[in-house]
């Protein structure tokens, strides 16, 4: 008389646990990116990023185009490109909202700023010009976002940097 013995499984192979190991970790990995914590240090460099991008771009499309542009900023987050076409001077875009919760001052040596106002008829209150020989009246940017800040420099003649 032979006698069998049931064998009965108890736990889990090496491998299901692999397989639900795998799966953990894909679904760790896509979760996870939304879980960094934006900081106000990162959400500064981003807007510094992006507002030195702009105008770099607005003096280089002034010394391609050969003509005077002014920077303004319209309330406190806005800042606009103005161009002289046909005698007067238009307001072309919005070249940067800065976003809401992030506080900008502008800071430029107001004499030659002024003067350059008025030789080139511009009215309203100008921040930077950008001059068709690809310099600019110097000036600071200043972000801030609750106790951190950013500025943005531009010398006037070289490319504008952050500190």
């Amino acid at each position: 008389m032979t006698t069998t013995t049931a064998f009965t499984q108890r736990g889990f192979t090496l491998l299901e646990l692999l397989v639900v190991l795998v799966i953990l970790a894909a679904l760790v990995g896509m979760v996870t990116p939304y879980l960094a914590v934006n900081t106000d240090r990162d959400s500064l460099s981003k807007t510094s990023q992006a507002l030195r991008f702009a105008l770099q771009d607005m003096a280089d499309q002034s010394w391609i185009e050969g003509s005077n542009s002014v920077l303004s900023q319209d309330g406190a987050n806005h800042l606009d490109l103005w161009q002289r076409k046909e005698g007067k001077w238009h307001k072309l875009r919005t070249v940067y909202q800065i976003p809401s919760n992030i506080l900008l001052t502008a800071k430029s040596d107001k004499e030659p700023l002024r003067k350059g106002l008025d030789a080139l008829g511009f009215e309203k209150k100008g921040v930077v010009i950008f001059l068709s020989n690809g310099e600019y009246t110097p000036f600071k940017i200043k972000l801030t976002l609750n106790d951190s800040n950013m500025s943005l420099i531009g010398d006037g003649v070289n490319e504008i940097r952050i500190q």
